[in-house]
C-alpha cells in the first residue's frame, strides 16, 4: 500500500475514532481497577468520510466499493475496525493495599505506582505538586496504535478520550514512557526523549521519574 494513500484514509478517519472501554469487577472491589481499551474507527457509504476506496479497503480488509447504496442491502450500514488497544488502571491511592496491587498488576504499573508514592511511600512529592481531592489517579499503562493505522495522533486522541471519561473523578493521570524491548541503553535513552515529547502534546510532564498531568481534563 503506497504510504500517502494509506495516511490519507487514516487522516480522514480520525474524527470518526472510538474507544471501547470495559472491565471485569470481582468482590471484593479492588483499590485498582483495569480497564481494557479498543481503539477504532469506522466508515459508512452513506456518510463517510469521504476517503479513498481503494486504500480504505486494503486497510480494512473489505471491498468498501461493495457497500454502494445499491449493492449494499444486505451488508452492514457501517464498517467498523480495530485499530489499536490499551490498557488503563484507575486506582484509590488512599487505600492501604493499593500500592501493592498496582504492583500485582505488572512491573510497568508497579513503576509508576513507587514514583506515586514516592521514597517514603507517603505520596510527598504527589501532594506537593497536585492537589488530591479525589485520592484517585489513572495510569495509562500501555496504548499502542497498530503499525498501519500510525501518522495521525491516533494513540494521544484515544488516550485523552478515555482520560476523559475515567478522569471525572480522579486527581492525576500518570504513565511511564518507555518502548519495551530496548536493551541498547542510547536506544532506550532516545525511545524515552521522543516519547516523553509525544506525550507532552497532550499535558504530560516530567514528574519524579515519571510522566504525569492533572485532572479531570478541560473541555
Amino acid at each position: 500500500m503506497e504510504g500517502l494513500g494509506r495516511l490519507s484514509v487514516v487522516t480522514g478517519l480520525r474524527s470518526t475514532l472510538h474507544v471501547e472501554l470495559s472491565a471485569t469487577l470481582v468482590q471484593p472491589s479492588s483499590p485498582a481497577q483495569v480497564y481494557s481499551a479498543i481503539v477504532q474507527v469506522s466508515w459508512s457509504p452513506d456518510n463517510g468520510p469521504d476517503v479513498d476506496s481503494e486504500a480504505l479497503s486494503e486497510l480494512v480488509g473489505v471491498d468498501t466499493d461493495l457497500y454502494l447504496p445499491e449493492l449494499s442491502s444486505l451488508l452492514p450500514d457501517t464498517v467498523t475496525v480495530d485499530v489499536g488497544h490499551g490498557e488503563f488502571v484507575s486506582a484509590d491511592i488512599s487505600a492501604p493495599d493499593c500500592l501493592q496491587e498496582l504492583a500485582d498488576i505488572g512491573p510497568g504499573v508497579g513503576l509508576v505506582g513507587k514514583a506515586l508514592y514516592g521514597e517514603d511511600l507517603r505520596q510527598r512529592e504527589l501532594r506537593a505538586t497536585f492537589q488530591m481531592l479525589h485520592e484517585h489517579v489513572i495510569i495509562a499503562a500501555h496504548m499502542e496504535i497498530d503499525p498501519l493505522w500510525r501518522g495521525a495522533g491516533y494513540g494521544l486522541l484515544a488516550t485523552e478520550l478515555v482520560l476523559r471519561e475515567l478522569g471525572r473523578a480522579a486527581d492525576v493521570a500518570a504513565l511511564f514512557p518507555m518502548k519495551p524491548g530496548l536493551d541498547d541503553l542510547a536506544q532506550r535513552d532516545a525511545a524515552a526523549r521522543a516519547l516523553a515529547d509525544y506525550w507532552g502534546r497532550i499535558g504530560f510532564a516530567e514528574f519524579n521519574g515519571i510522566m504525569a498531568m492533572c485532572l479531570p481534563l478541560g473541555d
